[in-house]
Order: C-alpha cells, then structure tokens, then sequence
C-alpha cells in the first residue's frame, strides 16, 4: 500500500530533488569561482590602496620628474609582491596620467606562465597612439573615463598565446585622475574549472560574458555570440531574464530538451550549468520500476511466511509467550515447559532453544558483570584519589609558576628602566665631553687673546716711557697741553676697572670650569664675557696710543707743563701699566687654568661614557635574559593551568563513571538468577 501510494508523489519529488541539486552545484559552483575572483580583485584594490598612501605630495608628482622616479622605485618591490601572491596572476602594471607624466612613465610586470619570476620592462607608450584608440589602449582609458573598478572582457594575449582576464582600479585625487592599476589573470585556471564540472552523465557547465558572448564551453568554440544565432534564441532570453536567475529553466538545443541553472559571478560574467531533461527523468524511471519490484516481492514474502507462522506457532506460542515474557522480566530461573519446547523440532523449538541459550548467556553475563563491576568500583575509586591529589598539586604549580613570571616580568621592566636611565646618562655623558672640547678650543682662544693683550701692554708702557722722555724734554708745550694728560689719566682709570672686572670674571671661570655643572654650560657664558672684556681692553690701549700721541704733540707746543706731566707720568700711567701687566699676567695664568681644567672634565666625560655602555651592555643582557625567562616561566604556567583543566575534566569523568556504576549496579539488582 505504501509502495502504491508513493508512485503517485515520487515523480514530482525526486524532479524537485534533482532540480535542488542542480541548483546547490550551480551556487556551490559559484561560491568557488567568485572567491578566486574575489582574492585577484582585493589583491588590485590593496595595492591601489598602498598607491595611494605612498603618494604624499600630488603636486610635486606632477611637476617633478624626480619625484615620479622615487614613487616608481618605491612601489616596484611592493606591485611585485602583490603579483607574485595573486593566483594565476600574468601582468602586473602601474600606470600615470600621461597628461603630465613621461608616456613611458610607470610599472609593467609580466611573465610568461604562473611558475616563473616577473620581470618588469618597458611600459606602453602613450604617445604612439591616440586616446581614442581602444583596441591598444582601452585598458587604461576605459576605466578612467567609467571613474570606478572595471573588470575588463577576456582577451587573447598574442605573445604568449594565452587568454587572459583584467581588474583594473582607477586613481583619483580631489578628482584629477593619477593613474589606474590592474592585474591581467591567466583566463584558462577559470576555464579548466569550468570544464571539471560534470553533472550526471553528460551534463557539463559554461561561461558567457554579460553581453551572452561564450568564454567556455566543451562543445562550443570561445568567444561564438549566442545572440546572433537563432538555435541560441531561447537560451539567451533565459540568460537575458534576471527573474530566471533563481529558477531551473528548460530550453532545446540540437533538438534536445535540456535543463539549466544560472547566476552571475561578481565580475558579470554567467555561470550556466545545463543537463540533458531525460537524465533527470532517468531517475524518476528507475526509481518507479525499484518500488514496483519491491511492491511484488514483499506481498509474495507476506503471504508466505503469514501462512507458515499461522500454522506452526498458533498451539505453543503461548508457552514460549510466557517464557519470553519471563525473560522480559529478567527471571532466568529454570523452567520446565521450556525444556519441553527445546525438543521440538519446529521453529517454536528453535525460539526455545534460542531462549534458552539466552538465558544461559545472560546469567553469565550478569555474573561477569558483576565482577567487572566490583573491580571498576575499586579502580575508579584510587583513580579518584589520584586525580585528586594531581589537581591539588597542578593547581599549586600553577600559582607558583604564574607568581614567578609576574616577578619575571616585573624584573624585566626594572631592568628596562634601568637600561634607559643609562642610555639617558650615556646621552648626558656625551654631551658633557662635546661641550669639554669646546670649552678646551675655548680656552686656548683666551689664552692667546692674554697673551696678545700682554704684549700689547708692554708695548704701550715702552711708548710711555718714551713719552715720559720726550714731556719732560718739552715742559714747556706739556703745561699747555694739560687737558690731554688729563684725557691719559681717564684712559688709565677705564684700564684698570676694566683688569678688575677681568680679574672678577676669570675667577668666576674657574669655579665654573671646576663645578662643570650642567655639562659647562655657565662656563660658556663667563668665556663670552672674557673675550668681550678682552676686546674692550685692547680698544681702550688703542685709545691710549691715540691719546699719548696727543701728549707727544701736546708737549712739543708746552714747555710749562714738563714738572706736571713727568710726575703724573712717572707716578700714575707708568705705575698703572705696571698693574695692567700683571693682571694680564695673572690673566693668562688663569685662561691655562681653564684649559687644564677642561681637559680634565673631558677626560671625566669619557671614561664615564665608557662606564655607561658597559652598564649598557650589561643592562641589555640582564633585560634579554629576564624576559627570555619571564617567557619561559610564562609558557610553563600557561601548560600547568592547560593540564590542570585537563586533569580536572579527567576528574569530572571519574565521577560520571561513579555514577554510570551505581547506574551498572541497579540494572544488575534487576536481574534474577
């Protein structure tokens, strides 16, 4: 009845099947295709990305040659990268506005089959054909002029002789187009994949492009329009309705009947699976003529066996009815009328026997049981006390090694400030040592400037003793002449507050130069200001000249001054050129102090530099080792805390198993020997 009721309904369900496996091979089918495809285009929109970011200055790029050469040589590496990880991957090519680019400007990588290297060549020049031209330079103006990423239709590459796919990606900043890039992918890795798809016997799958031009087919020659055709008419109305996407369609072809499934891939071409109707009736067929089959077999079996059982069973099956149904209950205990019905030759005698049997086995299994299970009792009971006592110690080795790597690391970060504190004193030591030779250059220009004023100072008590000379010879005109004495004796009183204050100022010096505090850095200040005083001294000696020159003429017109003059000469300038010649001495002295003094804190500088890169050296070692073994200690603590889990899910099915005997135990307290 059930076989008979089937036929009505198994014709439009296994064709419902059949269509819903079509279908699930068609998006499977696709799922494939649209992943590789998807792989090539985010491989293209990365490296259009990374273009992008590497282009920093858009104005310096269109007016700089320069600067289009650095990009180019920057991007190289990186687009070859990107091609070499891009599966299938022929060409890889970077290319720029040649509206204010060389028209051979940019990046072209190609190969000649999938298991070589890229080799990067010559671009195509612009300038050898015009932008209207798109049978040679349609790959670049296409997707500029569409202002988004395009996939291009296959084409035939005539130096290799291989057809080949492109995404290309367009560049734009603020509007202005920089460029496009794109990838040319090796057509025939798609082709081979659609030509391994096969559906039942003869069913198979091809490729159309959106405008229902073929790109693969087993039968059919690549790039044949389907539209042109009129045998192709009703295939492309289907490909051509986008409500018949999520259907199963049927269409003739050679005067066949056939059935497809469509769906577009993410690059707009169509992926058409098409199986001949019969297959799928074939199917249906064979499926009918198994049920009916079946149908006929089981009456004839039913009515068979139906007539031996009610013969040979009706008197004793209710004897064997009780047994069983003793047995049912679990009560093996040995009974008479089965013995009786063991020697019947029938199949009620067989049952007994077989009952009997049953019984026989049971009652052994029980008592093996039985044993099993007082055995298992007690290993699960020591195995419970073991995986306790591994819990309990996993669970202290855990803490402990958990403590450790904290302290590890907390070593580790000690070490690593310790190690830039000493980068920082390196840093300090360094500069200290710098300023030191500045300080020492600086030095021996004060030095030479004492000397200098030293022996201009002599100089000038020379020509003032013969000065002293030739006044007291023309006292006359030197008594007339008293304002420019009197002019001298200002001079002489700026010399000497001006020794003073150089007095003052290299004292100041020293107790800089020996504190060196700061890295010397007061040190520079008094060392400007000394050679300030210094200039200022030889000014004010030049001044001297100027005016003892006057003197000179001044006393060659005043005889009646002679007494005056000798004695503010001999008594005052002579004796004040006397103090400003020690205080220049004292002046030099004080400058070489300076200079030993510097070189003795670059000397400082330098060995403590060396001091700081061995503790450098030392605090980097420390800081590798701790952290190596912070690592260490880290990962130990992680598999101790791992095995500790483990132990104790070895400890939770310890218990279920407890549980599973006391379960094991009742079933047994069932059964009655």
């Amino acid at each position: 009845v059930s076989g008979g009721l089937s036929l009505s309904q198994v014709s439009d369900a296994v064709l419902q099947d059949n269509q819903q496996i079509l279908q699930s091979t068609r998006d499977k089918q696709k799922l494939v295709l649209d992943r590789e495809l998807g792989q090539i285009k985010q491989s293209v929109d990365n490296l259009a990305s990374i273009c992008m970011d590497e282009l920093t200055d858009f104005e310096q790029f269109k007016s700089k040659k320069s600067y289009v050469q650095d990009y180019t040589e920057a991007l190289l590496p990186i687009a070859k990268q990107f091609a070499l990880n891009t599966q299938g991957a022929m060409t890889c090519y970077v290319r720029y506005n040649p509206d204010f680019t060389e028209p051979t400007s940019g990046i072209f990588l190609t190969r000649n089959d999938t298991e070589s290297d890229f080799e990067a060549i010559t671009p195509t020049d612009f300038s050898q054909y015009d932008p209207s031209d798109l049978e040679h330079v349609g790959w670049y103006y296409i997707p500029v002029k569409n202002g988004e990423p395009i996939w291009m239709d296959p084409y035939l590459n005539a130096n290799i002789n291989l057809y080949m796919i492109s995404y290309v990606v367009p560049l734009f900043v603020d509007g202005e187009s920089v460029g496009i890039v794109g990838m040319d992918i090796d057509f025939t890795m798609i082709q081979d994949q659609i030509d391994q798809i096969q559906l039942y016997h003869s069913g198979y799958a091809f490729l159309t492009s959106g405008n229902d031009t073929l790109l693969s087919h087993k039968e059919l020659e690549a790039g044949t329009e389907l539209s042109e055709d009129k045998q192709y008419a009703e295939l492309t109305a289907l490909l051509d309705d986008e409500s018949k996407k999520d259907t199963v369609n049927y269409y003739t072809y050679n005067g066949k009947k056939k059935c497809m499934a469509y769906d577009t891939l993410e690059n707009g071409m169509k992926l058409v699976l098409s199986v001949p109707s019969k297959e799928l009736q074939s199917t249906i067929t064979d499926l009918i003529r198994q049920i009916s089959f079946a149908e006929l077999v089981s009456i004839l079996l039913a009515l068979i066996v139906g007539i031996i059982i009610s013969i040979r069973i009706t008197r004793p099956l209710k004897q064997i009815t009780g047994i069983v149904a003793n047995t049912a209950s679990l009560d093996f205990a040995h009974n008479p009328e089965l013995a009786h019905l063991c020697r019947s030759k029938d199949e009620i005698g067989g049952i007994a026997r077989a009952v009997e049997q049953m019984q026989n086995r049971l009652r052994q299994m029980v008592t093996k049981i039985q044993d099993v299970n007082a055995g298992m009792d007690k290993n699960m009971m020591q195995l419970d006390t073991t995986t306790s006592q591994v819990v309990e110690m996993c669970s202290d080795n855990s803490a402990t090694t958990q403590e450790l790597a904290a302290t590890m690391q907390e070593t580790a970060a000690s070490a690593e400030t310790i190690y830039q504190s000493v980068e920082q004193i390196n840093s300090y030591a360094a500069e200290i040592s710098e300023l030191s030779i500045q300080g020492d250059e600086m030095s021996q220009d004060v030095h030479k400037r004492a000397v200098h004023m030293q022996e201009m100072t002599e100089k000038a008590a020379e020509k003032t003793q013969q000065m002293y000379e030739a006044v007291r010879k023309q006292s006359d005109e030197a008594l007339q002449k008293a304002n420019a004495v009197q002019k001298i004796k200002e001079m002489t009183d700026a010399i000497t507050q001006i020794s003073s204050q150089t007095n003052l100022l290299a004292l100041n010096a020293s107790i800089e130069a020996a504190r060196a505090g700061e890295a010397g850095k007061g040190f520079a200040v008094v060392a400007s200001e000394i050679g300030n005083l210094a200039n200022q001294t030889l000014e004010t000696v030049t001044n001297i000249d100027g005016i003892v020159k006057d003197v000179f003429d001044s006393v060659n017109n005043m005889e009646s001054c002679l007494a005056s003059s000798t004695e503010f000469l001999e008594k005052t300038v002579l004796s004040d050129y006397t103090e400003f010649r020690e205080v220049s001495e004292r002046y030099t002295d004080d400058a070489m102090v300076f200079r030993d003094s510097m070189e003795r804190i670059r000397n400082s500088a330098e060995v403590m530099t060396e001091t700081t890169e061995s503790v450098t050296q030392a605090i980097s070692g420390i800081n590798t080792a701790v952290n190596e073994a912070a690592n260490g200690v880290t990962d130990i603590a992680e598999k101790t805390t791992e095995m500790v889990g483990q132990v104790s899910a070895a400890h939770e099915d310890v218990d279920k198993n407890k549980t599973s005997l006391r379960d094991f135990e009742e079933v047994v307290d069932q059964f009655k020997l």
